[in-house]
């Protein structure tokens, strides 16, 4: 956090558990802030107890994936590859991230220039949560407007950002679980960082006061070390600050080499001066974790910074480029420096006035936006760090941040610019009050779930099946995908080859019947439905999506004689019905891991209504219905036939 800090006290070893003020005594920021920090550790830690590494309440779950056709693509002005994200709640290492309204993957608000899927391959989608600290720079309303426009305090806030991750196909079952190396990479932790303050050299001769030793500035600082350019992309490079990096402006505009910003500084110490290296960057870059441009200043006047372009390393100094937000930040070293482990001063990197810094290794994994804070006291002549206890030497410490929080949310396939949605790898949860009562614990019952239902429209591209909700046959035509929470057993579908029936997945159609009554005129009364089940083959279409397609004599019977039958009946729809039976389902990797019919929320649910099946328990029968229509009206005679009211 670039804020204007004495420095951060939170440690979670110490075992505080609140700060307790005193009269007479002198307030300070960090007591302040170390009684936020201890609660949000109480809140989170508690949060993760309770729902595990990442979960969504189960009635208001978030970034469920709808899969857009063709259509739905250019009727939302979106580009070929993306697909929604739901509204909702979802926890993430305890930190709630909240979305409140419907978004797309390239128009999700934390996360600018956000792609659509283009590549083909496997493709983990994935939440990546983490805190950014905000001043009146960000949000003019943190000025008290009453006091004349100054900033008061900062905030931080939980920026959430749903990205993809392309992955090898595994060479085991895929699932939710799967290890990816390249997820993995993810998580690999930051190289750390010592620091100092020059030591005393020694000496046999004890009149001798040896100069420049421990720190020597007058005042107080907060150096913040963070790392430029990240190991990832090339040599690693870091900059310093004395100030915390708190130095910063708006830039308003640019003539040349002249940049307009909204201020210089509070006074000579607080401000901007030639000679000075800033950054220039924006929103874009630092919600990206991309690093902005280091370039010199050449002169301060009134309220503009002349900057040599030259001194840029060819990166871009046009505002322009900076589209969200543009700022100027100043920075105390001489530009970036080298990630280096120098072979002098015992390999310390001197920054200034006795302060001293050691990278744990030249080539470690060093990530753009990493940072260490180091108070450095006039009063002890030292920096406020801790000792190893085994060397006896400046401990080696991770960064402070940026902490990254990761969770998977699914698992999608893309092909030819389709996309298929193989896991919905969210973990749900219900509300305390849904749970068992009479002090009676929840089954622990493992099993498959169903978590979503999708059918197949003219260019194949999935739409959700809802439950009681009405659709085209000719959608039904393309076949039906069950997308379950785990890979499946394919000799657990009841499927041999030649053989158009399944006697653990089937579409079962109400069939009108009709009689003719006597009289002047016959008429062709409604008699009742009798259930038909379609012969369709049913195939696993990936390890956890089965797919159920009809068999050519069926899609011909159902667009010939079905559409009659519904034409005598004077009927415009005809309900349909999707059975699995869960009793002998079961996961590829668990015989003992049935499928639960307990499978849709009300996400799924146009009438938000819950399903008719299922307990939470394995070998519970899924059962849904559905209502396919006419596309066009039928005719008798070359004249249209009344239509009546279909049934509720």
């Amino acid at each position: 956090m670039k804020g204007d800090f004495t420095r951060s006290t939170f440690r979670p070893e110490k075992h505080y558990s609140s700060v307790r003020m005193q009269q007479g005594r002198v307030q300070v920021d960090a007591d302040w802030n170390e009684e936020l920090d201890i609660l949000a550790h109480r809140i989170e830690t508690e949060a993760i107890d309770v729902i595990g590494p990442c979960g969504a309440p189960k009635d208001n779950a978030a970034f469920a994936i709808t899969l857009l056709s063709a259509q739905d693509l250019k009727t939302k002005k979106l580009p070929a590859g993306d697909f929604m994200l739901s509204k909702g709640r979802y926890y993430v290492d305890g930190i709630l991230c909240e979305n409140e309204a419907d978004v797309s993957l390239t128009t999700q608000p934390d996360l600018p220039g956000a792609q659509p899927l283009k590549d083909d391959g496997l493709v983990l989608l994935y939440l990546d949560v983490w805190q950014r600290h905000l001043t009146a720079l960000d949000d003019d309303l943190i000025r008290e407007k009453a006091l004349g426009g100054p900033d008061t305090a900062t905030r931080t806030k939980t920026i959430w950002q749903v990205k993809p991750l392309l992955v090898q196909q595994p060479k085991d079952q895929l699932s939710c679980t799967t290890t990816f190396p390249e997820w993995d990479a993810l998580f690999a932790p930051s190289t750390g960082l010592s620091a100092r303050t020059n030591p005393t050299p020694p000496t046999d001769d004890p009149c001798i006061v040896p100069a420049q030793v421990g720190y020597r500035r007058l005042e107080n600082q907060l150096y913040r070390v963070e790392i430029h350019q990240g190991s990832a992309t090339g040599a690693p490079t870091f900059k310093w600050s004395r100030e915390n990096g708190s130095v910063v402006a708006a830039w308003l505009g640019q003539s040349s080499n002249n940049l307009t910003v909204s201020s210089t500084g509070r006074d000579q110490v607080l401000g901007f001066a030639s000679g000075q290296w800033v950054e220039l960057t924006d929103d874009t870059r630092e919600l990206q974790g991309l690093p902005g441009t280091l370039v010199q200043l050449v002169k301060v006047e009134g309220q503009t910074l002349t900057i040599d372009p030259t001194t840029a390393s060819g990166q871009t100094t046009t505002l322009a480029d900076f589209p969200l937000n543009p700022k100027v930040r100043r920075w105390d070293s001489a530009g970036a420096l080298k990630v280096e482990i120098p072979t002098t001063n015992n390999g310390w990197i001197p920054l200034e006035d006795g302060v001293e810094v050691q990278f744990a290794v030249k080539k470690g994994t060093y990530r753009p936006g990493d940072y260490w804070l180091i108070p450095a006291r006039t009063a002890s002549g030292d920096v406020e760090w801790p000792q190893d206890s085994t060397t006896n030497a400046p401990a080696v410490l991770p960064p402070m941040g940026i902490q990254h929080h990761f969770c998977r949310l699914a698992l999608l396939q893309v092909k030819g610019g389709a996309l298929s949605l193989l896991f919905d790898c969210r973990p749900l949860f219900p509300p305390l009050t849904n749970l068992p009562v009479g002090g009676g614990a929840p089954p622990v019952d493992p099993a498959l779930h169903i978590t979503s239902v999708r059918l197949r429209n003219q260019e194949k591209k999935d739409i959700p099946l809802k439950n009681g909700a009405e659709y085209a046959f000719v959608e039904l035509l393309q076949g039906i995908r069950v997308l379950c929470d785990g890979p499946i057993d394919k000799t657990t579908l009841g499927m041999l080859e030649g053989t158009p029936l399944s006697p653990t997945c089937y579409v079962t159609v109400d069939v009108p019947q009709t009689i003719s009554l006597p009289g002047i005129r016959p008429v062709i009364a409604l008699t009742g439905f009798q259930p038909l089940i379609l012969a369709a083959a049913v195939t696993l279409e990936f390890p956890g999506v089965i797919f159920w397609n009809l068999e050519v004599g069926a899609r011909t019977w159902i667009q010939e004689t079905l559409l009659k039958l519904l034409g005598e009946a004077r009927l415009q729809r005809v309900l349909f019905h999707l059975t699995l039976k869960g009793n002998f389902i079961w996961a590829a990797d668990d015989p003992n891991r049935y499928l639960d019919g307990e499978a849709l929320g009300v996400n799924e649910n146009p009438y938000n209504l819950r399903l008719p099946s299922g307990d939470g328990r394995r070998g519970g029968t899924f059962e849904m219905w559905f209502w396919m229509r006419l596309e066009v009206p039928v005719v008798e005679g070359g004249r249209p036939l009344p239509v009546e009211n279909p049934r509720a």
